[in-house]
């Protein structure tokens, strides 16, 4: 299953992205990241939506 979570670099979204994750589920994260992106760094890699 693939799930797009938008304003994933706050608090809310980066549980709920981390809660998926854990239960094996394809995150694709949409964020304008105007408070930094070091909150969600440990999830994994970058990639270019595709």
């Amino acid at each position: 299953m693939k799930i797009v979570v938008t304003g994933e670099a706050g608090h809310i979204g980066s549980l709920t992205v981390e809660h998926l994750v854990g239960h094996g589920v394809l995150v694709v994260v949409l964020d304008n990241f105007c408070l930094g992106y070091e909150v969600i760094v440990h999830l994994g890699g970058y990639g270019d939506g595709a």
